[in-house]
């Protein structure tokens, strides 16, 4: 492997092969190939993350660590690569979850990953935890920046991807105290609620949060009712969920006969099509059997 041109596209395949196959002896000679490799090869190389990740993943000595940390740093702070390198996070999330919270080399961390944030592709499933990491480690007065990347984000990410409820739950859980924000998001939510698919896990969450957060708002509650009765329809019948949001619609038709009698009889064939281990279909038949 010492006589191939590094940026040959298939370098990286066959050394992994080898790696596979290789024994203790055979590794270490692969581990100087590699580290020369990491050093010589065009850094924009799409393989070059997950070279250094598996050698990451078996460095136990704290000298073959810090040597390791040093190769990484020059390729994150690249700005090619911090543009263009599809598997960039991979290497910044180790790095990262090595270093003490409070220590320096986080707070570098965190600003070559505020840059990422903002050239790098909100496409990318890695998006999500980088932005997540920074979250959580800055306070309220921090987070400014960090605000707008997720309001961006929100906006223009596809409605479907399953970290979308997870980070417009940490925004949610952050504003307490700003109603401008609270009002931002709860239009965002009723966007999404409306352009996501039914099956989505959490879809009940975002719904019942502000659907809670709506009690004295005529017009939301009237929106979110019309949206709740669609969900139902659409959903599979075995969606974690259904019952709960069920529920909530059933409490809130209290005086309302005829829609109680309608919800009634769906909650029937609901019961009918849905697994005898739904975990809310005990809970659907004990308030039919009440018969309130």
């Amino acid at each position: 492997m010492q006589s191939v041109n590094p940026s040959h596209g298939g370098w990286a395949s066959v050394w992994h092969k080898l790696w596979l196959d290789a024994d203790y002896v055979g590794r270490g000679r692969l581990i100087e190939y590699a580290d020369r490799w990491l050093k010589d090869v065009n850094a924009r190389h799409s393989r070059w993350p997950f070279i250094w990740r598996t050698l990451w993943d078996v460095a136990n000595e704290p000298q073959r660590r810090a040597e390791l940390v040093i190769i990484a740093r020059s390729w994150l702070e690249n700005a090619i690569v911090i543009s263009y390198a599809t598997n960039w996070a991979l290497v910044w999330q180790a790095l990262w979850d090595l270093e003490p919270r409070d220590g320096g080399a986080r707070t570098h961390l965190a600003a070559l990953a505020r840059n990422w944030l903002e050239r790098g592709d909100i496409a990318r499933g890695s998006w999500v935890g980088v932005w997540t990491r920074l979250w959580e480690t800055h306070n309220q007065e921090n987070r400014e920046g960090l605000l707008t990347q997720a309001y961006n984000w929100l906006e223009k990410s596809d409605p479907n991807r399953t970290s979308w409820p997870t980070v417009w739950r940490l925004l949610w859980d952050s504003s307490t105290s700003d109603l401008i924000q609270r009002n931002h998001l709860m239009v965002q939510a009723e966007q999404w609620l409306t352009r996501t698919k039914p099956h989505v896990k959490l879809w009940p969450d975002v719904w019942e949060t502000v659907w809670d957060s709506s009690a004295n708002d005529h017009n939301h509650r009237n929106g979110l009712r019309m949206q709740a009765d669609r969900w139902l329809v659409d959903v599979h019948s075995n969606h974690s969920g259904w019952g709960r949001v069920w529920q909530v619609l059933w409490n809130d038709a209290l005086d309302d006969r005829v829609r109680r009698a309608n919800l009634k009889e769906q909650a029937k064939s609901w019961l009918s099509a849905t697994s005898p281990d739904h975990p809310q279909r005990a809970l659907v038949s004990s308030i039919l059997s009440a018969g309130n």
